[in-house]
């Protein structure tokens, strides 16, 4: 009985032990196949790493939807596209994550990827770059391949480009209104990236703003000019125009390379009046202002401008004159001449004959007289009946605050300039306040030409 026991125990300590080998057996295959895999993985990510390349380099184009880049290389100078997908990373220039479309056009840019199939693993916004941002204050300088930005001057090279949101620009569309970045790698610029473009601004219906001054925010400031083009960087501006008292002010937006028409169309001008004394003789004389009866016994308030005046009277010489009226206060005086009378002075005769010197377009006759006293009308002196040239003009000049009559009728202050009349023994007549009147005659020829008298002082 105890060798029955003794063998029973034998056998299970047996089985025992053949499970025992045979686990440890399963197990040591196990291990090795694990370790052979680890290592093959390994081996195969160390080789991966080393055949993936760097590249420094400007970000010419991006197609998100095709997982498309294309990028020039600092160092080779050359342009390669590259491919990525969803599993690309795209770090900006503080770490954190981008989307593919985020990328700015002209950034400087660290791509890892693969050379078998260009492929990018990463793209990271490299901190090896410079950078300037949203600058205003810059220019190129063309000649010396260079861009200036504030006091600091950086030079450029055939790789240098300009971009904009849509891409690549020529850089001789950058404009110093363009509000920019700038980025470069050591102490060269290769890229330009406009944030804020430019566009154009004209005048239409300007004509009483010629001369005056226009400002557009706080980035121009001009004279207003004709066929005026006025360069301005995109936005939204407050517009001021001013020509003396008149002013427009108006609200733009500028769109980048498009012009943009302002129409000062609906700004009124402002008025300006003038109280008119107007004096008749004989008093009971009727005036037109453009052809209109207007009463006179009172002053006329007229705006600003030239007119037609007309005066009548019976038994008296109609009167006809252009007035210009410029000023608060003016005054007309009229003494019309009889119709039917013939006045004369023996007053030595002066005529009118110059020895004119020919000038481009206009040849002026000049007569100088000194101050006669009028006489006893002579009977030779009659006047000739007059004819109008109105080609030419007479001319008279002399002191200021003297009223001037030609043959009873009133032509204006001196100086005055009106339609040459042709005639002998004309009678011209000075009036003072508070002086003698003085008389002359005048013979003016038919010439052709321009006339003018010279009077002086005579108290």
């Amino acid at each position: 009985m105890r060798h029955k026991n003794t063998l029973i125990l034998g056998g299970i300590v047996v089985a025992f032990l053949a499970i025992v080998m045979s686990t440890l057996i399963s197990i040591k295959g196990t291990t090795k196949h694990t370790v052979e895999e680890m290592a093959t993985e390994e081996s195969e990510h160390t080789e991966k790493l080393q055949t993936e390349q760097t590249s420094i380099a400007v970000l010419k184009s991006i197609d998100a939807e095709r997982g498309i880049l294309t990028a020039t290389d600092i160092k080779s100078e050359s342009t390669i596209t590259y491919f990525f997908t969803g599993g690309t990373k795209f770090i900006s220039r503080y770490g954190q994550s981008l989307l593919a479309k985020e990328l700015l056009l002209g950034e400087i840019i660290e791509l890892s990827y693969d050379p078998a199939e260009n492929k990018v693993v990463q793209c990271v916004v490299t901190d090896k770059a410079w950078e300037y941002t949203d600058i205003k204050n810059w220019s190129l300088d063309k000649e010396k391949k260079c861009i200036l930005v504030g006091s600091k001057t950086f030079p450029y090279g055939t790789l240098f480009q300009a971009f904009n949101s849509k891409g690549m620009i020529d850089i001789n569309a950058l404009n110093e209104k363009d509000q920019v970045t700038v980025k470069g790698v050591d102490g060269q610029a290769y890229s330009v990236i406009v944030r804020k473009g430019h566009g154009t601004l004209q005048l239409s219906n300007y004509a009483d703003f010629v001369g005056g001054t226009i400002e557009i925010g706080y980035d121009v400031m001009a004279k207003v000019e004709k066929d005026q083009e006025l360069t301005v960087r995109e936005g939204a501006y407050r517009v001021i125009v001013r020509k003396g008292s008149l002013e427009a002010v108006k609200y733009v937006h500028i769109n980048a390379d498009e012009q943009t028409t302002l129409d000062l169309g609906d700004v009124k001008k402002e008025k300006k009046f003038s109280k008119v004394k107007v004096s008749i003789s004989p008093i009971d004389a009727n005036f037109y202002i453009n052809d209109a009866a207007t009463e006179y016994a009172s002053e006329i308030e007229l705006e600003y401008g030239t007119y037609t005046i007309k005066a009548t009277a019976k038994d008296y010489e109609t009167y006809t004159a252009k007035v210009k009226i410029a000023k608060a206060k003016e005054e007309i005086q009229i003494n019309l001449a009889p119709s039917n009378t013939a006045k004369a002075t023996e007053t030595p005769e002066l005529t009118s004959k110059p020895e004119a010197t020919s000038q481009a377009h206009k040849v002026e006759a000049v007569t100088t007289m000194e101050p006669q006293l009028q006489t006893t009308p002579s009977p030779s002196a009659t006047p000739v009946a007059l004819k109008t040239d109105t080609e030419h003009t007479i001319t008279v000049n002399g002191p200021s605050e003297v009223s001037l009559y030609l043959n009873g009728e009133f032509k204006g202050r001196l100086p005055v300039t009106f339609t040459k009349v042709i005639g002998m023994n004309m009678e011209c007549t000075l009036k003072k306040e508070g002086q003698a009147d003085r008389t002359y005659t005048m013979n003016v020829i038919d010439d052709k030409q321009n006339v003018t008298w010279q009077f002086a002082a005579w108290w």
